[in-house]
């Protein structure tokens, strides 16, 4: 038995077959026999059938599955002892190539911190996250309806590929805002529209001043707060 517990990037052989033996009573290895490698979870692909050589030795390459994570294998002879043998390996994300919101940001009050905080996948060609990514990602309005100013971090270092933006807020009241992300090298991507409603009233101010009025009479121009 051997290749078992690798790791390779996804969609990518391991580097090293699934190897195992057939052996005799005496410990010989047996020529010609057929063992079945299966593929259980995964989604990778497998040599299915492959006979033994003159040492009794079976073994078939493993091209591991798009998605990240464990992909795991059998290999089998009907009827002998010690079958079937499982293989398990781990595929690992490819390289980042495009950004993905993975938290959208709700109704928030303005110049509140957006809620839930706006959250930033970089992902691979497959649509994994990209673990290994640690660049910048930089946050910016799309569509601005109301004339808004974004303030807050709105560039993040990625951690295992996530970008998460808990400190950004918006000053103005208005729907439909969107938000682009975007790093170097990686396509970008944008919110869904939301909507920023008005802050909790902080003070008071006049609206209309009063002018000089004569005693006793109604201030003019009325005051309005």
């Amino acid at each position: 038995l051997a290749g078992n517990v690798q790791s390779g990037t996804v969609d990518a052989p391991l580097a090293q077959p699934l190897t195992v033996r057939v052996t005799a009573v005496d410990g010989l290895g047996v020529l010609g026999v057929k063992v079945r490698f299966t593929v259980v979870s995964g989604g990778g692909k497998v040599d299915t059938l492959v006979v033994t050589d003159t040492a009794g030795i079976a073994a078939a390459q493993l091209r591991l599955g798009t998605a990240a994570g464990p992909d795991t294998v059998r290999a089998a002879v009907a009827g002998l002892t010690g079958s079937p043998v499982t293989f398990v390996a781990t595929a690992l994300p490819g390289a980042a190539k495009s950004l993905a919101v993975t938290a959208q940001p709700g109704t928030t009050p303005a110049g509140s911190p957006l809620a839930p905080a706006v959250q930033v996948a970089a992902r691979d060609t497959f649509g994994n996250v990209a673990t290994a990514f640690t660049g910048t990602v930089t946050l910016a309005i799309g569509t601005n309806p109301a004339s808004g100013t974004l303030s807050g971090t709105t560039a993040v270092a990625a951690v295992a590929g996530i970008a998460s933006f808990g400190a950004v807020s918006l000053d103005r009241p208005g729907t439909g805002y969107t938000l682009t992300a975007s790093a170097t090298g990686l396509a970008g991507t944008a919110t869904a529209a939301f909507a920023v409603v008005p802050g909790a009233p902080a003070r008071l101010g006049f609206g209309v001043q009063p002018g000089t009025s004569v005693a006793g009479a109604p201030l003019a121009p009325a005051a309005r707060v």
